[in-house]
């Protein structure tokens, strides 16, 4: 409960009374009167003031595009229970009940608040009506373009203040030296990683050269799978050109041909020609002679 400046005096009086008493034990029923008499007046004072105050706050509606003042009592009709401001700002009412729980009216636009009180309002005022921190509400400003109105001789305005060539030059000293301090510090770590890096790539390399012979494998199994299919499909009728299609030319003239012809025509290499005839597993019938070049 909050006392104003004529309850607390007659708190004092209170006091005075109270402690006459020790002082002159005769005027003891006198003294206890006077006391008795003051401090019922006071706390029909107080409940006086309660009971103004709870009727002022049972009339006031709860309406977010109106103002209140932090810390108000307010009654909220559809809730039936007593509550008080948060937060108000137009637009927008944030209520702390008295028996718990919170409850929000209306939509909070800190984007348009800002704009509108943000160079008006001090950031104190703003951070009590929004309920922020200071510093929220000054980057929130920054990031806003507008001048934060800060009070004078607080932690926000020496922060917001321009510095001095002085002191801007110190802190660019401070920071050079803090940057050299780092990158000293930080000369090992990046040794030890250009290291594992080269660890690595080494790895890396010996990998892909295990890897080699695995491909050539793999290159030799779809060699064979080809030479199959061309081995077990029909050898056409129809003559074919040696230089168009030359397994076919091989298979209908192996027989009549000698390796070296068959090479001549088809331009391929006697070992090819060797090569496909074995994969092929094509055998001549006759032995042919070969023709003096």
């Amino acid at each position: 409960m909050i006392f104003n400046s004529k309850q607390l005096e007659e708190l004092d009086n209170v006091n005075d009374g109270t402690s006459n008493i020790f002082e002159n034990p005769g005027d003891e029923s006198s003294t206890s009167n006077d006391s008795s008499e003051t401090a019922l007046a006071w706390r029909r004072t107080v409940l006086e003031e309660a009971l103004a105050n709870v009727k002022r706050s049972a009339a006031r509606p709860v309406d977010p595009s109106m103002t209140y003042e932090i810390g108000s009592l307010l009654f909220d009709r559809e809730q039936r229970n007593y509550g008080r401001v948060k937060r108000s700002v137009p637009g927008f009412l944030d209520i702390s009940y008295l028996v718990g729980g919170e409850r929000e009216f209306g939509k909070l636009n800190v984007k348009a608040f800002l704009k509108e009180f943000g160079e008006s309002k001090t950031v104190t005022e703003l951070a009590r009506c929004l309920d922020l921190q200071e510093s929220e509400i000054l980057t929130k400003l920054i990031s806003l373009g507008l001048n934060p109105n800060v009070a004078e001789g607080t932690a926000d305005a020496q922060a917001a203040a321009p510095m001095s060539d002085e002191d801007l030059a110190a802190q660019n000293a401070e920071n050079l030296l803090g940057s050299l301090a780092e990158d000293t510090a930080s000369a090992p770590a990046e040794k030890k990683a250009a290291k594992k890096s080269k660890a690595k790539k080494a790895k890396s390399k010996a990998k892909a050269a295990k890897a080699q012979p695995v491909e050539a494998g793999n290159a030799t199994d779809r060699r064979k799978k080809r030479a199959k299919q061309i081995a077990d499909m029909p050898i056409p009728s129809k003559p074919a050109n040696p230089i168009d299609d030359p397994n076919t030319f091989i298979r209908q003239n192996f027989d009549n041909m000698s390796n070296r012809e068959l090479a001549r025509s088809t331009g391929l290499s006697e070992h090819t020609i060797r090569r496909k005839l074995g994969e092929w597993k094509l055998k001549r019938t006759k032995k042919i002679s070969r023709k003096k070049s």
